[in-house]
């Protein structure tokens, strides 16, 4: 069943006509080229312990447990962390830096359409390539550390893409992905937070990729709602059509001011795909 062009918001399309609309891609934007979701990553970092030289027997069968639930997936990636040590970092690098890894057709779209900027929680550059692809030069891409350069090209209307959870080609060792992580970048960097801030009170923020599950989208919404309390433009994000029909969805859209856009995830996500095409045409 091919996706409806005609549930595409009204609101969203004049946004984006009006240069008032940016993208923010999480993970699920990378599967389609090979990467994993967030609880696929903790299933391959957890066969990282398994295989370290001494018995971690205990340590996987209560991961492998707990991994099946989403909330637990910060309080997971900062135990596996510490037990890995270096080798999560080598593991990491290797995972996102594979030159086999190619950008999807959705990757391709997403860069046609005007958004100011891009927001990303995905440590790939599969963005940057796509950009290479369409544009034949190398977009700016900053990382949360960077407040000063964010502030900079906000001010000055440039476009640029901004790795929220950090760049493995930058500095591995900055990445951001357990509860201590998230801890220290939405509560103790104050020049991020205020980015942050100035980027969702100016800029109506179209999520694809997300989902309600994850552990990063839920710590990025109570931040938002802590300095808003739903207050500000109206956010989007397209989501399965099951996660749109329930309570969480309905309070995301009263707390958050954040409304969902259905779409059926069968046939790999076609109808995301659609939705993208639909989206370009309305703008153009």
């Amino acid at each position: 069943m091919a996706f409806a062009a005609e549930t595409i918001p009204k609101e969203l399309i004049i946004a984006l006509k009006e240069k008032r609309c940016s993208i923010f891609a999480g993970a699920g934007l990378s599967i389609s080229s090979g990467l994993p979701s967030w609880k696929d990553l903790i299933k391959e970092l957890i066969e990282q312990v398994e295989a370290l030289p001494y018995d971690t027997k205990k340590d996987v069968e209560e991961y492998t447990s707990l991994v099946e639930d989403p909330s637990k997936y910060l309080m997971l990636a900062q135990d596996i962390k510490s037990s890995l040590g270096k080798i999560f970092y080598d593991y990491m690098g290797k995972r996102f830096t594979d030159q086999s890894i190619k950008p999807s057709k959705n990757h391709e779209l997403l860069l046609d359409l005007p958004s100011n900027f891009i927001l990303t929680t995905n440590y790939d550059n599969l963005i940057e390539k796509a950009f290479v692809q369409k544009y034949l030069d190398i977009p700016a891409t900053l990382i949360y550390s960077q407040s000063k350069d964010i502030a900079y090209k906000l001010w000055n209307r440039e476009f640029f893409v901004l790795k929220v959870h950090g760049d493995v080609r930058i500095n591995k060792e900055q990445l951001i992905m357990t509860e201590n992580d998230y801890r220290e970048i939405l509560f103790n960097s104050p020049g991020f937070q205020s980015a942050l801030q100035v980027i969702f009170s100016t800029n109506t923020i179209l999520f694809l990729g997300s989902s309600f599950s994850d552990p990063d989208f839920i710590l990025l919404m109570r931040f938002l709602h802590t300095a808003y309390h739903g207050g500000g433009p109206t956010h989007f994000m397209i989501v399965n059509q099951e996660q749109s029909l329930n309570v969480e969805a309905r309070r995301h859209m009263l707390d958050f001011n954040l409304h969902t856009i259905p779409y059926n995830p069968d046939n790999n996500h076609l109808e995301l795909t659609e939705f993208l095409e639909h989206l370009t045409a309305s703008v153009k």
